[in-house]
């Protein structure tokens, strides 16, 4: 059956102790991991309001490039046209551009 023991050796846990330190660590663990999980979602966060950021800064950038543009396109139409045909022939291609 069962060895007796010597007074140096080390007594194993029983089988409910085991159980009980395995509950104890899986929650552990758990608790561990929603942290972990919870500060990188928190980390991916900030990252995603800064590229949201800098995509707005670009699409604000490119419209006033795209105005600039159509200014330009109008003056120089201005030159050999009356103004308000330059401006209906320079403003004609952007909006049939985006749909209107």
């Amino acid at each position: 059956m069962t060895e007796p023991q010597e007074p140096g050796d080390p007594v194993e846990p029983s089988v409910v102790e085991l159980v009980s330190r395995l509950s104890e660590q899986i929650s552990q663990l758990v608790r561990e991991e929603l942290r972990l999980a919870l500060s990188e979602l928190k980390q991916k966060g900030k990252q995603a309001g800064t590229g949201a950021g800098l995509v707005g800064a670009g699409v604000t950038i490119a419209v006033l490039g795209l105005s600039a543009l159509v200014v330009a396109v109008t003056s120089a139409l201005a030159r050999v046209l009356p103004l308000w045909a330059a401006a209906l022939s320079s403003a004609s291609p952007c909006s049939r551009s985006v749909g209107y």
